[in-house]
């Protein structure tokens, strides 16, 4: 691995080819094109390849759009702030409040997306919820979200004040992926398990089949109507697991995406004491994956320490960082595919939480060998 000074990301070359020399991507000079509060995804605005309009979601519950040559609308496109939908007060770095958006496949002709977030039921109550995907409608134009047309998709019951972050996205295959955190809240810091970490029952949520939490969930949507579950899952004939679940053993993987060309997975996972991880999955998985928390933080033991078997878990991550030089929480990225910037062609872009000290750029190449997957 090479480290180099950059602007506050790491990027891993992820192309699946030989072993070739790498060297670093030209520098980037980036433009700010909007400034607004609490930012934590952008996507674009529709399907549409010529449409270059975007929706900037907000923590704080409100999604701008955003279009070339004017900027933002003066009218967001959400606010879960009207109508009774007020999110949680979530204060600074908390993972409660407005977690993620998505477009439904067919956007363009039934205008509905789905959020995923924190707070109040959306029916002026004022009953609080812990975890919440929601599918909404839209105007007729599709740049205004409908608020009072809506139905609640899935709850997720929450058992701590943490970990209660997650992203939505839909697959090749048309479903709906969904990652949960393990609902523990952050341990003391001790070394391995006496941290606290997920601590649920014997084997803490993300072991746990029975829990929704931890999870990678798969489910088929449809719209206002209550979901189904695809009859490919790989525990829907196991009595003893849900049938929404697709992978398990995660700790909190607040983001990841799919390579938009491959279809390959990657899950950005926080760590609890001493490693960051990403994880892997490849396109054409028939999932169940078992990515290891809490038995194992990274590819190192968490609980137990002593006497662990690693052999129980069938996928370990391909990156991990330490807690070192001001490191932390891992936010998961994407394999960059557009035309506009060449040299990016092919990285995951990452970052984490707090900053990389005097920042770094990575730079590996991961190949596929006899062995299987390999990261250099």
């Amino acid at each position: 691995m090479t480290f180099v000074s950059f602007s506050g990301i790491i990027l891993i070359s992820i192309n699946s080819i030989l072993a070739q020399t790498t060297s670093a991507p030209a520098i980037i000079n980036a433009e700010r094109i909007a400034e607004v509060e609490q930012p934590i995804q952008v996507l674009s605005a529709s399907h549409d390849p010529n449409d270059n309009a975007l929706l900037i979601v907000g923590h704080d519950g409100v999604v701008h759009f955003w279009e070339p040559f004017i900027g933002l609308r003066s009218t967001p496109f959400l606010d879960l702030s009207s109508t009774g939908m007020d999110i949680v007060d979530f204060g600074v770095m908390s993972e409660q409040g407005m977690n993620g958006l998505v477009l439904d496949p067919n956007f363009e002709e039934n205008g509905l997306f789905y959020v995923m977030y924190n707070g109040y039921r959306p029916d002026g109550t004022g009953e609080l919820i812990d975890e919440r995907i929601l599918c909404f409608g839209t105007s007729s134009d599709h740049k205004t979200a409908e608020t009072g047309v809506w139905s609640e998709v899935l709850e997720l019951v929450q058992p701590d004040a943490g970990h209660n972050g997650g992203q939505i996205l839909f697959g090749a295959d048309g479903y709906l992926y969904i990652s949960t955190g393990d609902g523990g809240s952050t341990g003391s810091g001790a070394t391995g398990g006496g941290s606290g970490g997920d601590d649920h029952g014997p084997i803490g949520n993300a072991q746990n089949l029975e829990s929704l939490l931890g999870k990678i969930l798969r489910i088929d949507v449809h719209g206002f109507e209550p979901y189904t579950i695809p009859s490919d899952n790989p525990f829907v004939d196991d009595l003893a697991a849900r049938d929404e679940l697709w992978a398990y053993g995660l700790r909190n993987p607040w983001r990841w995406s799919f390579d938009r060309e491959t279809g390959d997975m990657y899950i950005g996972d926080v760590g609890e004491v001493d490693w960051e991880e990403v994880n892997f999955e490849p396109a054409g998985s028939a999932g169940g994956l078992n990515y290891g928390w809490r038995l194992m933080e990274g590819s190192s033991c968490y609980e137990p320490i002593i006497d662990c078997d690693p052999g129980e878990v069938t996928t370990l991550p391909i990156f991990e960082f330490p807690h070192e030089n001001g490191l932390c929480s891992v936010i998961g990225g994407v394999v960059y595919r557009g035309l506009n910037i060449p040299s990016l062609q092919g990285y995951y872009v990452l970052s984490d939480a707090c900053g990389f000290g005097d920042t770094q750029f990575l730079l590996s190449k991961q190949i596929m060998t006899e062995n299987g997957l390999a990261l250099l």
